[in-house]
């Protein structure tokens, strides 16, 4: 007999975190090194982390192509498996790299004209200054601050992530979300990037062909050098 005296719990319109691991190897390693040395940086500020110059590091490095085919594999199969978008196709509309010295963070935003995003992260000190938080945008507890006597899923209003190098994390686009203060004595490095569906979406009054203006990317993205 079950202990749990409330029934079943149901998950409806949850927000989805999906995280997962790449194989590295040294050469790929050396070459993020060597891109993130080269890389042209905006100016910084007092506050937040800084971007690179380049909203398309990944396409314009060639070294950097396994890296998409990488991102693209592992969110193929999770659209497919568990989003069951199994026919839709998304390409990646933009990909920076940023970097945060010690003791700075970002400020709370979310990536707009995309429809999922996410990070990955080469180089860190683990669980010092690799964290990201993500909020609450859908204010499950109607705009009511309660403290409970334990945080989870179901009344948390953030969370928190310490992701582990050469990992990266999808995300919908519209998740408010932060770097977290840099609490260790290097700099925190990542490639961030925005995906969007390809092709025609929707249905009547609300249908729209999104044009497939990326033909280039899709010379790596999913399918190797040509």
């Amino acid at each position: 007999m079950s202990n749990n005296k409330l029934g079943n719990i149901i998950p409806i319109f949850s927000t989805i975190l999906y995280p997962a691991e790449f194989k590295v190897s040294n050469q790929q390693r050396n070459d993020l090194i060597s891109v993130t040395q080269n890389m042209r940086w905006q100016e910084q500020d007092e506050v937040d982390n800084v971007r690179s110059k380049s909203l398309h590091v990944i396409k314009e490095h060639k070294e950097l192509h396994w890296l998409g085919q990488s991102i693209f594999e592992s969110f193929n199969t999770f659209k497919n498996e568990v989003l069951r978008f199994e026919e839709t196709e998304f390409v990646m509309t933009t990909s920076w790299m940023t970097f945060t010295p010690p003791g700075l963070a970002s400020s709370t935003h979310n990536h707009n004209n995309s429809m999922w995003s996410g990070v990955f992260y080469f180089g860190n000190e683990e669980s010092k200054n690799t964290g990201i938080r993500f909020s609450d945008f859908q204010n499950k507890m109607n705009g009511f601050t309660l403290d409970p006597t334990e945080y989870n899923n179901w009344n948390c209003s953030s969370y928190d992530w310490f992701p582990r190098n050469n990992s990266v994390i999808f995300f919908p686009s519209q998740t408010p979300h932060t770097v977290l203060p840099n609490k260790g004595k290097q700099t925190r490095y990542s490639i961030a990037f925005n995906l969007m569906p390809i092709g025609f979406c929707g249905r009547g009054d609300s249908s729209i062909n999104y044009e497939n203006k990326y033909n280039d990317y899709l010379s790596y993205v999913g399918q190797g050098d040509k």
